[in-house]
């Protein structure tokens, strides 16, 4: 299923980014974050390749096995580092024999050691070049197919995130020039935008509207750190060149020998914003966890009130079905003819008319909770945040369909 998919639900898509390990440490940072937050049904999960080039092996290894261990879907970070064309298809072979079904494309930082990227000789400069290079193969065309004139080859079907710089990317201060650079990869082929964090909202609400101007039309997510201490958000500022606003900074200089009082006023801030994103509709949130599940947990805790609250006082059964269909047709339509489709939603709709009429004026989380979840046997779906869930639905019910009446759909 491909990331970009969530976002056509209609509810905000909340995601998690994890980092993997220093090579030679374990895994328990990232599973008890992500055992942490789990309960808030993340969509994806996105795994980086460590940051300002340090030393931390096994990001393809780490999604495969967490999205094995959870069920949902796992997002490499994929850079250009070190890597020639060769390198770069080799490792997306090795993703896609592991059912990794995204890749989050970047260009990379120097490894430690260099101030400046430096490019391998047959690699790639740009991250728009990666992403070429990736749509290429979902197209069919590999390095052997330049070589070999009939070379046939399956494609892929990648989905692809890009990174989105609000505040200007570090190595071009000029903004619009920096959106220009994005609207490349856009037209290369990327699905959808995960921003660097920021510290004000409006930034991120120019900056979408920047890449409106532009024609740049596929979902920009905005991404957001918790932070809880004066040295690290300090630290990203001064490292990242993110402007922190004045009245937020005048706080943090007023009270910086206080941590507790630091901690609620950061705190206090992730959540203004993140309300303030999800009033301006933002598709969603993708949460840099720093593989620390605290300030995240809060943040969704608060987040998960008011959305359920705001579903309560609402009547949520013909959208929300609605939006169950939509999900059901981009799953089959994806593995199936589109001759079949109508044959396939009709079995689909007919096994679901009981569930659907008894809760039709009810919130289909209920739905999913109370009723679907035993007919497909796939266990309970946490309630508690009404999340999109129907694409995760959709591919369980897709599953189900398939081994029990696998003959009718071939």
């Amino acid at each position: 299923m491909k990331a970009s998919e969530l976002y056509s639900m209609g509810k905000p898509v909340y995601s998690l980014e994890v980092f993997p390990p220093r090579n030679g440490e374990s895994m328990d940072a990232i599973l008890d974050t992500l055992d942490n937050l789990m309960p808030f049904n993340p969509a994806f999960i996105s795994i980086t390749g460590g940051a300002l080039g340090s030393l931390r092996g096994g990001t393809i290894a780490i999604a495969a096995g967490l999205k094995e261990k959870y069920g949902i879907e796992c997002i490499p970070h994929f850079t250009c580092v070190n890597k020639s064309k060769q390198d770069i298809e080799n490792l997306l072979m090795e993703m896609k024999f592991n059912e990794i079904e995204n890749v989050f494309a970047l260009r990379g930082d120097p490894p430690m050691g260099q101030k400046e990227f430096k490019p391998h000789p047959q690699g790639h400069r740009y991250a728009s070049e990666l992403v070429k290079q990736i749509k290429l193969l979902n197209e069919g065309e590999y390095i052997l197919s330049s070589v070999e004139k009939n070379y046939k080859a399956s494609p892929t079907n990648f989905g692809i995130a890009v990174a989105g710089y609000p505040n200007g990317h570090p190595e071009c201060l000029d903004r619009d020039e920096d959106i220009k650079h994005l609207k490349i990869k856009v037209d290369n082929g990327a699905d959808y935008i995960v921003t660097q964090l920021f510290f004000d909202t409006e930034v991120f609400l120019e900056f979408v509207e920047n890449a409106k101007k532009i024609g740049i039309d596929i979902p920009i997510i905005p991404g957001v750190m918790p932070m809880d201490k004066y040295g690290q958000i300090k630290f990203v500022s001064k490292q990242m060149g993110i402007e922190i606003p004045k009245k937020l900074n005048d706080k943090l200089e007023s009270y910086k020998d206080d941590n507790d009082a630091i901690g609620k006023i950061l705190e206090e801030h992730t959540l203004s914003m993140c309300k303030k994103l999800m009033e301006q509709g933002a598709p969603g949130i993708q949460f840099f966890t720093m593989d620390k599940p605290e300030g995240t947990k809060k943040i969704l805790q608060e987040l998960c009130k008011e959305e359920k609250a705001m579903a309560t006082k609402s009547v949520t059964g013909p959208s929300d079905f609605k939006s169950l269909n939509r999900a059901l047709e981009i799953v089959f339509s994806k593995n199936y003819e589109n001759k079949n489709l109508l044959e396939i939603k009709a079995i689909i709709n007919d096994n679901l008319k009981e569930c659907a009429d008894k809760y039709y004026n009810g919130n289909v989380d209920v739905l999913v909770e109370n009723e679907l979840c035993d007919l497909i046997g796939i266990g309970p779906v946490n309630p508690e945040h009404p999340r999109s869930i129907y694409m995760y639905v959709a591919e369980k019910i897709f599953k189900f369909y398939q081994q029990k009446t696998y003959n009718q759909f071939a």
